[in-house]
């Protein structure tokens, strides 16, 4: 099976990338830094104990949508077959999206754009592109977060003063946007017996599950100091 996970130079996506890997699957990461995505393809080798590991990165920047529109062009040419699993799991949060880039190329807030709209035009691509829904069992995994309970639903562009409850809510927006959403492909696609791909052919069905990983130590929170009050309110949104 083929497997393209975004974000998987690190944390969570990493490990997803090992596990894979030494379950014999063909993977695939998607991430921003090509020099910390060939450093992964590495580490998944080690991890999986063969040297001759398929597994490969390619570039893409969810908060870019160029990028993510160049990204399937390659994937394309990689997997002209079909991709069997997509784990949408790159993400962003804390203090340092708003500080350094508070928007991205399209004027959209960044973590609304990296965590949702980045990897919403990519499912969106990928069946344009004949890409999803090709082979059986075709699903798509978002790593989602249960800190989505805290977010309202006014998704308007959050405001970007840079305070600490402004990103605090952009991200559970995020992440509440992307559980709609997977509920809203799953819907769409049962309503009208399955999507179409660019040439207007209907592709096969395909599975949209989103999930919570629990409360994980990854680096999505390392410009955050220890003990701030934003991961204090994430602490509480999880119990």
């Amino acid at each position: 099976k083929l497997v393209v996970i975004t974000g998987g130079s690190d944390g969570l996506g990493l490990e997803a990338a090992k596990e894979f890997c030494r379950r014999g699957a063909r993977v695939v990461i998607a991430c921003r830094n090509v020099e910390k995505g060939e450093r992964a393809c590495d580490a998944v080798r080690e991890a999986a104990h063969q040297l001759h590991c398929d597994v490969q990165m390619v570039h893409m920047d969810t908060g870019d949508f160029e990028s993510v529109r160049q990204c399937v062009k390659r994937l394309q040419k990689l997997a002209p077959a079909g991709i069997d699993v997509i784990v949408n799991n790159a993400g962003v949060g804390g203090r340092f999206p708003y500080r350094a880039n508070p928007c991205n190329a399209d004027g959209i807030e960044t973590i609304f754009a990296v965590n949702y709209l980045g990897h919403d035009l990519f499912i969106r691509s990928l069946i344009f592109s004949n890409l999803l829904g090709t082979v059986p069992d075709c699903r798509v995994v978002s790593v989602s977060s249960v800190v989505h309970h805290g977010a309202d639903s006014n998704f308007e562009y959050a405001s970007r003063t840079g305070d600490e409850k402004t990103y605090v809510g952009a991200y559970a927006r995020s992440k509440l946007a992307q559980i709609i959403s997977t509920f809203e492909f799953a819907r769409k696609q049962d309503e009208t017996g399955g999507f179409s791909n660019g040439a207007g052919s209907r592709v096969g069905m395909i599975k949209f599950v989103a999930l919570h990983p629990g409360a994980v130590r990854s680096s999505i929170w390392r410009n955050d100091v220890k003990g701030s009050s934003s991961l204090k309110t994430m602490s509480r949104w999880q119990m």
